[in-house]
């Protein structure tokens, strides 16, 4: 019998044993951090009746996820400035303390205390944990390490809001917190004796890790003004961050002319065009994944009448793509270039909404749906885990907590805004769609019958739904139903189309030059610097 041969690409994770070790502990934090429930997040219930309510609430979220995005900066620069690993430890006991208190207290000031606590802590531990896999490993390892913390954490995204409904509309949110302390304290358990510091900026480099992570997160800022609200093109919460972000980046360009000449930096080069094309790329990947998989879900819940878990396990071959191609993302990086699986890994998400879109219906084949994720899983995970290694090699190996932070926000601002704007957009071309089946009905019946609907989108996955579905007829379901999934089917094939598009756009701009080979592993050990670090 032929003796089991284990891929060398996951073999060399093993090689030194404190790598390994820091990879168990980082993807056990970074699974703690995935499982922090965000109640306010806007795939929720509550949040997405709001959504549908009161579209401009859109707004107010997408601030929250740029403060969110502007905290993980913040981890990132006490990861870079000061390294110690008692961050990580601190932030993982933060996380056990916010999960048994949302146990005892469902609402109210300590509950609202605890989850921006909770969100905080969260947000350090993700860049903390990604940097300690990046200092730790090197080249196609570091992609392969990254991939497997990726898939972790992914999956870890995923389960959380599973947790949080698991007892239906209007019960109790105690599994998900429950799970959420259990799974942070055995990170603690184990990160405790497997974490070491992370390399530390002297006193006074620190300056440059405060304004890298500021031009960092005006890169965000401006992307996200760029892929927009859903409000159009003139949008004026579009156009002021796109100038906040403008005038942010322009203040660092000013600070690193000025500073240029000063020893340190040189040590302390960042590959911005690199980096500028991966978050760009890492806030559509999110759009393209988040957005669209929660929609599918709730179709399979109130359309096809699967259930909150039987349309959960539907979307079981995303989570399968995305725990085996997080570690196969690496080995793939030794015989494609980083362009190819970028623009690749976002063809495959574009053509997984193209999928979901031409096949939707009350009969659509699971076998198609299935495909379709799997391509979104697949696609993400790989891009994702492509995008990383370029962000990693085109930011210096003295701000690993702020390369992580950049990488983090991206996709994290990304997929907010999917699940904002696919909500959005769906809501109001299902109300359309519902009108123009109305015919020429009497004016005054057409915008009654059309409010019906509306309180119906509102009341998804809320306490209110199992009352109004009582009142709903069999013909208004059918049609009810019938615009839901043509408005489903609109947006995921606008949204796989854009995705599609912007699959060669980024193989054009990444260019024949190989963005790996940059200022990380090179740039940094040709000039043999030891004052980038505290040691």
């Amino acid at each position: 019998m032929q003796r089991l041969t284990i891929p060398s690409f996951l073999t060399d994770l093993a090689a030194e044993p404190r790598a390994i070790r820091a990879l168990v502990a980082a993807s056990a934090a970074i699974g703690a951090a995935g499982l922090n429930p965000t109640v306010f997040s806007p795939g929720y219930p509550s949040v997405q009746a709001a959504l549908r309510s009161e579209p401009d609430v859109e707004i107010l979220l997408l601030l929250a996820t740029l403060i969110g995005a502007g905290l993980l900066f913040v981890g990132g620069i006490l990861s870079d400035s000061d390294g110690r690993r008692g961050i990580l430890l601190g932030a993982l006991a933060l996380l056990v303390v916010t999960g048994l208190l949302g146990l005892v207290a469902t609402e109210g000031p300590i509950f609202l205390t605890s989850r921006l606590a909770g969100t905080a802590a969260a947000n350090a531990v993700v860049p903390f944990a990604l940097a300690l896999v990046a200092t730790m490993y090197h080249g196609i390892t570091r992609a392969t390490a990254i991939g497997i913390v990726y898939a972790v954490y992914g999956g870890a995204v995923a389960l959380a809001p599973v947790l949080v409904t698991l007892l239906g509309p209007g019960g109790s949110t105690w599994p998900a917190f429950a799970v959420a302390a259990a799974a942070a304290a055995v990170a603690l358990w184990i990160a405790a004796p497997r974490t070491p510091d992370l390399p530390a900026m002297l006193r006074h480099e620190r300056s440059y890790v405060v304004a890298t992570a500021v031009w960092a997160f005006a890169i965000v800022i401006v992307t996200s003004g760029i892929v927009g609200t859903g409000n159009g093109v003139n949008d004026p919460v579009r156009v002021a961050l796109i100038g906040i972000g403008a005038v942010m980046a322009a203040g660092y360009l000013v600070w690193a002319r000025k500073r240029g000449g000063e020893p340190e930096a040189g040590h302390l080069h960042v590959e911005r065009r690199a980096v500028t094309i991966a978050v760009a790329v890492g806030l559509v990947i999110g759009f393209a994944q988040a957005g669209p998989l929660f929609q599918l879900t709730l179709f399979f819940n109130i359309v096809l009448r699967y259930g909150t878990l039987g349309a959960t396990v539907a979307t079981a071959p995303f989570i399968v793509a995305l725990i085996v191609a997080g570690p196969v993302a690496g080995m793939l990086l030794v015989r494609y270039s980083p362009r190819a699986l970028i623009s690749g890994g976002l063809a495959a998400v574009g053509m997984g909404n193209v999928v979901a879109a031409l096949v939707l219906g009350p009969q659509a084949p699971y076998i198609a749906m299935a495909l379709s994720f799997a391509l979104i899983g697949t696609g993400f995970v790989i891009t994702t885990t492509v995008r990383t290694a370029i962000i990693f090699a085109s930011v210096p190996r003295g701000l690993p907590g702020t390369a992580a932070a950049l990488n983090q926000a991206s996709v994290q601002v990304g997929s907010r805004i999917g699940l904002v704007v696919l909500t959005v957009v769906t809501t109001r071309l299902a109300l359309d769609a519902f009108g123009s089946s109305l015919g020429a009905a009497d004016p005054g019946q057409r915008d009654a019958a059309v409010a019906a609907f509306a309180d119906v989108l509102k009341a998804i996955g809320t306490p209110a739904m199992g009352p109004i579905a009582l009142t709903i007829a069999p013909n208004d379901l059918t049609a009810y139903s019938a615009a839901f999934t043509d408005a489903l089917r609109q947006a995921l094939l606008g949204t796989g189309l854009v995705t599609l598009v912007a699959a060669p756009i980024a193989w054009a701009m990444l260019g024949r030059r190989d963005p790996l080979t940059t200022v990380w592993d090179h740039s940094d050990e040709r000039t043999g610097s030891a004052s980038m670090f505290g040691g």
